[in-house]
């Protein structure tokens, strides 16, 4: 990993729950959860689809996908490599097959336009059912952004699929599981893991019942 992850306030900024067909989770066992609690917290920790305007889109340079940018963010640049990006070789551009439909899909954490503050971590999953339905090539998600803070201190990482049992932020007693909130996680298919720099980490995992991504702050 070439990140080094430790507890930190990025933590705090998001909360996890229920169970997706393309991970497994483990809830505390002295809970006891009905279906429809679960889904009542749900609601506002799934992400939403969001997609571009036709006069902001542009070709990425490090691959040969289209990822057509949202409107107010640009593609990172050679100028954008200082700090944490040259540090850990400029940690902001991922390629994998995310959704499990055996398309390679993108990732990036893109700066705001016209501005050295403001970041957007966002995922475009090309060709996938629902953005052919839709009649795109791509369906986009935006995971996470943030006005305050420059880019390059924060970085997205690959987290590969694995046997491996990962505890979440409250599986390590953080703060208590809450509702529908998981103690602890497998990853069945590739994921990202987006990192405040020499801080802590949030996973963003594919749920293929709810066709979005999820999160789950964690921490090792």
């Amino acid at each position: 990993m070439i990140i080094k992850i430790l507890v930190g306030s990025l933590l705090a900024l998001s909360a996890v729950n229920s169970v997706g067909a393309n991970m497994q989770i483990y809830e505390p066992k002295h809970m006891n959860i009905s279906q429809s609690e679960k889904d009542k917290r749900s609601k506002d920790t799934y992400i939403q689809v969001v997609q571009p305007s036709k006069s902001t889109t542009a070709s990425s340079m490090q691959s040969g996908l289209k990822f057509e940018v949202p409107n107010g963010y640009r593609l990172p640049t050679k100028t954008d490599n200082f700090d944490d990006w040259k540090t850990f070789n400029a940690p902001n551009h991922l390629k994998a097959d995310f959704n499990g439909d055996g398309i390679e899909d993108e990732a990036y954490l893109l700066p705001k336009k016209g501005s050295k503050l403001g970041y957007g971590v966002f995922v475009s999953l090309n060709k996938s059912k629902a953005a052919i339905q839709s009649g795109r090539k791509f369906q986009m998600f935006k995971l996470t952004d943030r006005d305050d803070m420059p880019p390059q201190s924060f970085a997205i990482e690959l987290a590969e699929p694995s046997n491996e049992i990962w505890k979440s932020a409250c599986g390590k007693g953080y703060w208590d599981c809450e509702i529908g909130e998981p103690s602890a996680f497998k990853i069945n298919h590739p994921s990202i893991m987006f990192c405040y720099i020499e801080s802590a980490c949030t996973m963003y995992m594919w749920d293929s019942k709810r066709l979005t991504f999820k999160e789950i702050p964690f921490s090792d």
